[in-house]
């Protein structure tokens, strides 16, 4: 579907309605395995994608990108009502009543209840991306602050052995280490004195 979104001949109509096939599809091997549905129920629900997903407000139908988007969502959220009814031991509504886009509400057992779980795990992905980069972030000062440290004691060695003087030292530090380094300049080189 993603190699016909980006370069394929498709119109939009067919792709979309190639599109809830799919999901339909899909529907049928998580979600009814063991049982065969009427076919009006699947009909029903065909015509409740058809007459109102994947299409804008005009009537014209969504572009192939945002389809497979939303094809990519519907799949995670027909994967997850699987492992929903495994657990909890409920057999899903007829596809024409679960399908239905009025059943919103948890106790209605309703698809389109589902998508509150797409934003609750699109919220979680998003905060355990940000606690990543936030450790990434961390990493990275603290391996700049230990290249640093490592940097000015042997600036210190340098200048204790007498291999430079204070002012190419000062300017070492003003230039190549943080502005920390410079204010406590004194303080360092008691402390390296005392290390030596």
């Amino acid at each position: 579907m993603e190699y016909e979104a980006r370069k394929g001949i498709i119109d939009r109509e067919t792709f979309t309605e190639i599109a809830i096939q799919d999901i339909l599809k899909l529907a049928g091997s998580l979600l009814y395995p063991q049982s065969t549905p009427y076919e009006g129920s699947w009909m029903k629900a065909y015509w409740m994608f058809a007459e109102y997903k994947l299409h804008t407000f005009t009537g014209m139908p969504f572009h192939k990108d945002t389809v497979v988007e939303t094809v990519k969502k519907w799949r995670w959220m027909l994967r997850h009502a699987k492992r929903w009814f495994e657990r909890s031991g409920i057999h899903p509504l007829f596809p024409g009543q679960y399908f239905d886009i009025t059943r919103k509400d948890a106790c209605e057992i309703g698809f389109w209840y589902l998508e509150k779980a797409w934003q609750r795990n699109e919220e979680k992905k998003e905060r355990r991306k940000l606690a990543r980069e936030g450790l990434n972030r961390q990493a990275t000062e603290r391996r700049k602050k230990i290249s640093d440290n490592r940097k000015l004691e042997k600036q210190l060695r340098r200048y204790l052995s007498g291999k430079i003087n204070g002012e190419v030292l000062y300017d070492y530090v003003r230039t190549n280490l943080s502005h920390h380094y410079l204010e406590n300049l004194a303080e360092l080189i008691q402390k390296q004195k005392h290390k030596a």
